[in-house]
């Protein structure tokens, strides 16, 4: 097998010898130099040789100073410490945070497809987190279904309150007693012992939009405004469920959307008038 005449010649060519690398010494190092005026907020880029320590500027910006208070500019000048720079951020977000709550919103939404018997005791059924059917409730799926609070150290939670939305379509003609409640869960000062809080709202009217159809459609705003006790120091995770309660002769056959929105903000400091969640 020959090789090809043209990479052979290749070899030879004195375009790629061996001898035409680049060289460099050793002792003739550059390094990249950055400067920034803290004023000006200009940064200037050089190349600086480790031999004769000359410098050549090649390329200068303007860097965008970012969107901050003249005094946090000017603690970035006069104190350039990290420390107080930390600290000072700590102070920034605790204003913030106690003279306007930030609030912030979680959902569970979910679909409930059940015969119902009539004259039956209430039956409490639990939104789900991996299921998008609603089930019904128990122990178990109680604990595996919860929901963690965001929670932040040193910040009181309040629950604010809870948008509801029903849409569907059932066989009752009187209207339908729904009952919504929303159980908080923590860690109890035994080992693996568990509290407990409920909130439960006052009932919501299920009522047929049309005779014909059975159909519904109902927006709820349901206020709460509790305080989760202890919450500036503990996790808590919450589930919410509701009760049906029907007290017709006929067998209901639900084909419902279920949809809730819980709004909580955090407060610095616990309200004299604040009302606890017991």
């Amino acid at each position: 097998m020959q090789s090809s005449p043209y990479y052979t010649n290749r070899i030879f060519d004195g375009k790629y010898s061996l001898t035409n690398i680049p060289k460099y010494k050793s002792n003739n190092s550059a390094k990249i130099i950055t400067q920034t005026d803290s004023t000006t907020g200009k940064t200037t880029y050089s190349v600086v040789s480790e031999t004769d320590k000359k410098s050549e500027t090649i390329n200068s910006s303007i860097i965008n100073k970012p969107s901050v208070t003249q005094k946090y500019v000017k603690h970035l000048v006069d104190e350039n410490s990290a420390t107080n720079l930390q600290v000072m951020k700590n102070n920034i977000l605790d204003e913030l945070i106690s003279k306007h709550p930030s609030p912030f919103i979680t959902e569970f939404n979910s679909y409930i497809q059940e015969f119902i018997k009539p004259k039956t005791s209430a039956k409490e059924f639990i939104f789900s987190i991996f299921n998008p059917k609603i089930t019904k409730l128990s122990n178990a799926k109680l604990f595996e279904n919860s929901k963690i609070v965001q929670h932040l150290q040193g910040y009181h939670i309040k629950l604010n309150f809870m948008n509801i939305t029903i849409n569907g379509a059932s066989n009752n003609t009187t209207p339908l007693k729904i009952f919504f409640k929303i159980t908080f869960l923590t860690l109890g000062n035994e080992l693996n012992s568990k509290n407990l809080y409920t909130i439960e709202t006052q009932p919501v009217y299920i009522r047929p939009k049309s005779i014909e159809t059975n159909t519904s459609f109902i927006l709820e705003n349901i206020p709460l405004n509790v305080f989760l006790p202890n919450s500036d120091e503990i996790i808590y995770n919450f589930v919410p469920s509701f009760t049906l309660s029907n007290d017709e002769t006929l067998t209901l056959d639900m084909d419902m959307t279920f949809k809730t929105l819980f709004n909580f903000s955090y407060h610095k400091e616990l309200p004299h008038d604040a009302v606890l969640l017991s």
